[in-house]
């Protein structure tokens, strides 16, 4: 499998990830900083489109661009924050991710 192909898989999983962990936190009273997220969150329909398109224009820039070296890097990077941030907010939301 090409790993441009994985890769977006991978971007997808994570941004969905993201999107939900998000919502929980929130729900649990969690504070949002990011000035454009913040105005989708008070709306669960705005915020599912927010997501969806989100999610679209990640995968659609993942599929197009890692294919060499330094964009494979570049992902593993921004994967690792993705990472970070789904671990903060399930841990804002109350649930415990790591023992």
């Amino acid at each position: 499998m090409k790993i441009n192909i994985v890769a977006t898989i991978i971007i997808i999983i994570l941004s969905l990830l993201d999107s939900v962990s998000t919502w929980l936190a929130v729900n649990n009273h969690a504070v949002e900083l990011n000035p454009l997220v913040n105005i989708f969150l008070s709306n669960i329909y705005a915020y599912l489109i927010f997501s969806a398109f989100k999610t679209i224009i990640l995968a659609l820039i993942t599929y197009m661009y890692v294919k060499t070296r330094i964009s494979i890097i570049i992902f593993i990077m921004i994967a690792i924050v993705y990472i970070n941030a789904i671990i903060t907010n399930f841990a804002n939301a109350g649930l415990k991710v790591i023992p």
